[in-house]
């Protein structure tokens, strides 16, 4: 055009429609280029928007694929005949041949019925259903769990199945395995306590045979334990003596004050001999031999201790230092006797004398009184 601008047209022409006659057409169809142009721009874009789609889909089931091959999980559809129709990947020695196209019994070994059962049974109701079951693989029977829901029509109508199985083998024997030891860790528990008490048997009975109180005291804060001998050695149950306060109220108050610089001493062991109260009023001699252990808790330390009654040992040492004494008193009487005859201090009646200054020094304990 004159004004440099270009336009499209669509020529026509018929020669000779009259004697010396042509005729020619000129028709502008710039627009309907135009408009074609803009239409092959859209269908292109429309192509690569399909392409880079179809390209971000292909990656998406990749991704899905490679996730799901990193779990034990096959996804699955299969027709109204129950035929495999798609698996996500496959697994346990699985092949496409073996498995597309065919139905469970075809494919399956061990649970195929059972399979086929579940899933017509969620055709029939369009319910979804899970379910636990050993299936015979290729590579041999796995424990699988499987999920299954009916595929729809859109007028609701059940077409087909879509489900999962997950394998769960490993989980199930871990499970027995647990089990398994359970049960024998119990049963070594059981044994072990069968020991135990035969073991707490033996030992109240040395205990109950021993003829002393056997006792101990684990840490600051837990009461005093003490054999049954206790009733036998001061006439008082177990129960009434829990704590120290309730031992020093029962030793004597002479023996009170060494008793104590010993039981708040450095010393880890120690045997001593003191005085405690009966219940019935008197005094019993007691050996007190005791071991004391810190504690790692910070709960003070445990005391054990053995107490015996040495009051019978304690009464013959004292006769015998009665005796002794005695025994030294006749000696110096017979002494100062001898002494006075030789000297002339005792006249006539010198034996009669003698005796009477022999008495004088042992009284009555040889079965004599002073004459006068």
């Amino acid at each position: 055009r004159p004004d440099g601008s270009v336009r499209h047209v669509e020529f026509s022409a018929r020669a000779a429609i009259a004697p010396g006659l042509h005729l020619s057409v000129l028709h502008d169809v710039t627009e309907k280029v135009q408009a074609e142009l803009e239409l092959q721009t859209v269908n292109e874009s429309l192509r690569q928007a399909l392409e880079i789609q179809r390209g971000r889909a292909e990656q998406s089931e990749q991704r899905l694929l490679l996730a799901l091959g990193e779990i034990p999980t096959v996804i699955w559809t299969q027709d109204a005949e129950l035929r495999f129709t798609y698996l996500s990947h496959y697994r346990w020695g699985l092949r496409p041949e073996e498995v597309l196209g065919r139905t469970d019994v075809e494919t399956w070994g061990t649970g195929a019925e059972e399979l086929a059962r579940i899933k017509r049974s969620v055709l029939a109701t369009g319910r979804h259903v899970e379910t636990e079951l050993t299936v015979g693989f290729p590579e041999g029977e796995r424990t699988v769990l499987i999920s299954a829901g009916p595929l729809l029509d859109e007028t609701g109508r059940p077409v087909g199945i879509l489900g999962a199985a997950t394998d769960v083998t490993l989980i199930r024997q871990a499970e027995r395995e647990a089990a398994a030891s359970k049960a024998l860790l119990e049963q070594r528990i059981e044994e072990q306590t069968r020991e135990l008490r035969v073991s707490e048997r033996r030992l109240r009975e040395l205990i109950e045979g021993v003829d002393a109180v056997i006792g101990r005291k684990l840490g600051d804060r837990s009461p005093m334990e003490l054999s049954d001998r206790i009733r036998e050695l001061l006439g008082r149950e177990p129960e009434a003596i829990l704590d120290f306060a309730a031992w020093e109220a029962l030793v004597h108050p002479d023996d009170l004050p060494d008793c104590r610089t010993t039981w708040d001493g450095p010393e880890a062991a120690w045997t001593m001999e003191y005085r405690m109260l009966h219940a019935d009023g008197h005094w019993v001699w007691v050996r007190d031999r005791s071991r004391r252990v810190a504690r790692d808790d910070g709960d003070g330390s445990d005391l054990f201790f053995i107490l015996s009654d040495v009051t019978a040992v304690r009464e013959a040492e004292a006769r015998r230092e009665a005796a002794v004494q005695a025994s030294e008193r006749l000696y110096r009487g017979l002494i100062e006797g001898q002494q006075a005859v030789k000297t002339g201090r005792i006249g006539g009646r010198g034996q009669d004398q003698i005796e009477q200054a022999v008495c004088v020094h042992v009284g009555d304990g040889f079965g004599c009184a002073p004459r006068h």
